[in-house]
């Protein structure tokens, strides 16, 4: 950032404050010293970034990034504590609680407490990583913060991320307005539904299921059907639309609005369906500027002028992140109900329905720290409450001040939660089993020669409760939740190794019960990186990259000897693997000139698998002129059925002619004997969001939903049908 830049920054600052009595160390040009030993030690202690690895993304805007982090900064070394005192075990008014239903109920500490007793009781890991009082927390997360930060203080981001590792928003749109068990499978009874989870996903099915990683695990998503209504989360709007689908002549009925006061805006990130049931879950950023705890502090301390202050607390935080879920009743299409809402402090990273119950996943970083305590300065809330230090587990090395909370809900009784508890780690990859939740956070270690693990933490759920089971870390990173699987009690995974003289290599490791490694194959595919993996059943495949695709299969019969089966190499690589059914693996990707690395359009691969010791890629078609596509990155935007034989994704295409982007959804079907063939291609009219699109069917009838509207295809010749706009 430039100077004169900062100069502006810290001029705006000062005149905000002027009349403020302020410390001698929070000045402006004592801060200006504080900014200049950053930047020093910013360029001695670089961190590598796997999320940017890939060439062909489209360059960041650096400098509004760098305007950011500046801000970020700011708030580190001039603001101090501004939390109300929270004793522990009794409850304070928190901005997550003002801003909750008056009829909102949760359980009571007590009950907390005694449900994670009887969790403990039965699984001896838990007691050993259960915190012991809120001062061992307490003393962890400082530990850290003083070594990383100044001033004793981790700051959230306007996304709720930790500045050192920030991650976009998962969904968009400021909304305003008003709103108009069966017991869990066990791990046993899951392993062959597992194997056949995508395949099961793509048979021939009377409507569409999102694609979800797991049988019988679901997953949020911004556009879902139960076979007779869509329901649509429109992202300009921010409300929910119901649509009924009627065959040719959808029909527009109820909405569902935002709830939010004037403190705050929720924005919509996913949400579920299950019977008359619709939970939504959405994110909130109330302005620190509006927090009574900010005003009620400076008062504690003597400040008259507030304003000033709060002007200055607000310019560099500029909010709290705060996830809701709310459960409306949908058994009346056209006037959906509110039944019950819950908040948990953090910024939503994930969540799965499994029956009737919601497994929310968010993360939460301390904001500072320097008193004991003001528990609510460093210990995260569930419905208002923080959560009592024996739900909190502490993992052996802490490497961070940043928490991943759960919780699970009822969708029948949506006012309380089951069950919440958080780890002091800040997880990046979320994998769900029949039977076990997976958090995996990608740690770093600039000293090592090999400077990146991944810290994993294990919980076992089973009708909403929730019981931590294991704790362990792996060399290397993960490029997605496809990367983990789970198969007859044992965890297998692919990771990709960075080392510090630039190289990379890559390892398939086989995980115990505990996360302690039983089985491994390392030093795969020297100086590439894992881009795609499915695992089916005793069978593994993954795709790494150079200029070449190399699609591994590896043998898994013994887990303590998995054994390399077979190495296909093509050009280009897979994004995204699909078993479209037994003997025939799906890949979505990108087609690479093997000889100048550079991008030759979308690919589309179908691999023979019927003998995984010879893979073979029987089919491939090769879009030049489509240039992206949400599929690379989004399992649950594309829409597969070998039964109603489709594969159905949206693209952005560069006409060369023209020399205008367009955006398109399209269909293809697969035959054996013709390969793939383009049956539909749809021109977007709500293009600006195309990542956004869904494609589904109801019958005969395929429907691709925008934002602003639902097109209609008949899918014997696929031609349009009809058309509904809301």
């Amino acid at each position: 950032m430039k100077q004169d830049e900062i100069d502006r920054f810290l001029k705006k600052i000062e005149k905000s404050a002027q009349d403020v009595p302020v410390p001698e160390k929070l000045r402006p040009e004592q801060m200006m010293k504080k900014l200049e030993g950053l930047e020093q030690e910013q360029k001695q202690d670089e961190k590598p970034n796997h999320y940017n690895r890939r060439k062909w993304s489209r360059p960041a805007e650096f400098g509004v990034l760098a305007a950011a982090a500046l801000v970020t900064i700011l708030a580190a070394v001039q603001i101090q504590n501004a939390y109300i005192t929270v004793e522990p075990g009794k409850k304070g008014e928190t901005a997550t609680e003002a801003a909750m239903p008056e009829d909102a109920n949760t359980e009571t500490e007590a009950e907390t407490e005694a449900e994670g007793a009887i969790e403990e009781a039965e699984n001896p890991e838990a007691k050993k990583y259960a915190a012991k009082s809120y001062q061992e927390i307490y003393q962890k997360i400082k530990l850290y913060g003083d070594a990383n930060y100044m001033d004793g203080g981790i700051v959230e981001s306007p996304t709720g991320a930790n500045p050192a590792e920030g991650e976009a928003m998962a969904g968009g749109g400021t909304t305003t307005g008003s709103a108009m068990r069966e017991e869990s499978a066990g791990s046993s009874q899951m392993t062959q539904m597992e194997k056949e989870t995508a395949i099961a996903n793509t048979t021939s099915k009377e409507f569409s299921d999102t694609n979800v990683q797991v049988e019988g695990v679901d997953e949020g998503d911004i556009v879902k059907t139960d076979g007779a209504y869509l329901y649509i989360m429109s992202f300009d709007s921010g409300r929910i639309q119901i649509v009924e689908a009627n065959g040719s002549n959808p029909k527009k009925r109820g909405v569902i609005s935002d709830t939010s006061t004037t403190r705050e805006s929720r924005s919509i990130q996913e949400f579920y369906i299950n019977g008359d049931r619709l939970s939504v879950i959405r994110q909130a950023y109330v302005p620190y500027e509006e927090d009574d705890r900010v005003k009620s502090y400076y008062q504690d301390q003597g400040v008259e002028d507030i304003g000033g202050m709060r002007a200055i607390y607000s310019y560099a935080y500029p909010a709290k992140s705060i996830t809701y879920l709310e459960t409306y009743d949908i058994s009346d299409r056209d006037n959906p109900k509110l039944l019950g809402t819950i908040t948990q402090d953090g910024t939503y990273k994930s969540s799965r329905r499994v029956d009737d119950d919601i497994y929310l996943f968010t993360i939460y970083y301390a904001n500072h720290f320097q008193d004991v305590k003001r528990t609510e300065s460093y210990i995260p809330a569930v419905n208002g409450t923080v959560l009592p230090y024996d739900s909190i587990y502490i993992p052996e090395q802490v490497d961070g001040a940043g928490y991943t909370v759960i919780s699970s809900v009822n969708m029948k009784n949506p006012s309380k939660t089951t069950s919440q508890k958080a780890v002091v780690a800040d997880g990046d990859q979320f994998y769900v089993s029949g039977s076990n939740i997976y958090i995996g956070s990608t740690r770093y270690d600039g000293r090592a020669s090999q400077y990146d693990y991944t810290e994993l933490i294990k919980l076992s759920y089973k009708n909403g409760r929730i019981t931590f089971q294991a704790h362990g870390n792996v060399d290397g990173y993960l490029n997605d939740q496809f990367s983990l699987d789970e198969y007859q009690g044992k965890l297998r995974l692919v990771s990709t190794l960075s080392h510090n003289n630039g190289s990379s290599t890559n390892s398939l490791l086989v995980l115990d019960e505990n996360l302690k490694v039983i089985g491994e194959i390392e030093d795969l595919a020297p100086g590439e990186q894992i881009y795609s993996a499915r695992f089916m059943g005793d069978t593994g495949y993954f795709v790494t990259f150079r200029n070449m695709d190399p699609l591994f299969s590896v043998d898994l019969k013994d887990p303590k000897n998995p054994k390399i089966l077979g190495e296909l190499k093509i050009t280009g690589f897979s994004e995204y693997l699909h078993p479209y059914d037994e003997n025939l693996l799906l890949g979505i990707g990108r087609e690479i000139s093997p000889d100048t690395g550079n991008f030759k359009g979308l690919k589309l691969s179908m691999f023979d698998i019927s003998n995984p010791k010879d893979v073979r890629e029987i089919r491939k078609t090769v879009e030049k002129s489509y240039e992206s596509s949400p599929a690379w990155d989004n399992h649950k935007a594309v829409a597969i059925s070998s039964g109603k034989r489709v594969i159905g994704f949206a693209v952005e295409e560069y006409d060369k002619v023209s020399r205008e982007w367009k955006y398109n959804y399209v269909v293809y079907s697969y035959d054996k004997n013709q390969g793939f063939k383009q049956v539909l291609s749809y021109e977007l009219q709500d293009d600006y969001n195309y990542e956004n699109v869904r494609g589904l069917y109801i019958g005969q009838y395929f429907y691709v939903v925008e934002s602003r509207r639902v097109t209609v295809f008949d899918m014997k010749k696929f031609v349009q049908a009809g058309q509904v706009k809301y």
